[in-house]
C-alpha cells in the first residue's frame, strides 16, 4: 500500500479480499484471475483493489451482489451487520405469531424460506460454474501432461 494513502479508506477492499476467501472451495483459495472471471471484470481491476490501488466501483460492486447473492450489500459497503443475510424462518415465524394472528404469517415464512432457497440456489450456482472451471483446467493439465510424456 502507498504510504501517502490512509489504510482505514480501503477498509472496503479488505472487506471484498474476505469475500473471495470466504466463497472459495476450502482445499483451495480463488485465484484473483478466477475472482475476476466469475465477477466479469478485468483481472487487473481485481489486483488493483487487492493491492489497495483503488476501491471498487460500482459495477464492480454489482457484479459482486449477483455473483454472491447471499453477501449483505450493507456490510459490504459500511462494515454494519453481519456480512451474509441468511434469515432464518424459525425466527420470523416466532415474530409474526405475535404480529398476525389471522394466518398471514404463514405466508412470509414461505416467502422467507423461498428467498432463502433462492439465494442459496445462485450461490450453488457460482460454486457448480467454478468447479466447472477447475476441472476443465485439471482436464487441459491431464493432457498436456500426457502428450509430454509421450
Amino acid at each position: 500500500m502507498k504510504k501517502d494513502k490512509n489504510p482505514d479508506d480501503f477498509k472496503i477492499n479488505v472487506r471484498v479480499i474476505n469475500i473471495l476467501r470466504y466463497f472459495s472451495p476450502k482445499d483451495k483459495n480463488m485465484s484473483q484471475k478466477e475472482f475476476s472471471e466469475l465477477l466479469n471484470v478485468s483481472p487487473g481491476r481485481v489486483n488493483h483493489i487487492f493491492k489497495y490501488q483503488n476501491k471498487p466501483d460500482s459495477e464492480f460492486l454489482e457484479n459482486l451482489a449477483l455473483a454472491f447473492p447471499t453477501l449483505n450489500c450493507r456490510w459490504l459497503l459500511t462494515g454494519e451487520g453481519e456480512a451474509l443475510e441468511i434469515t432464518e424462518p424459525e425466527s420470523k415465524i416466532s415474530k409474526s405469531i405475535f404480529q398476525d394472528s389471522s394466518g398471514k404469517w404463514i405466508a412470509e415464512v414461505i416467502s422467507s424460506k423461498d428467498a432463502l432457497i433462492e439465494s442459496l440456489q445462485n450461490q450453488l450456482k457460482v460454486q457448480e460454474k467454478y468447479i466447472e472451471k477447475l476441472e476443465s483446467q485439471r482436464q487441459q493439465t491431464k493432457s498436456r501432461v500426457g502428450t509430454a510424456g509421450v
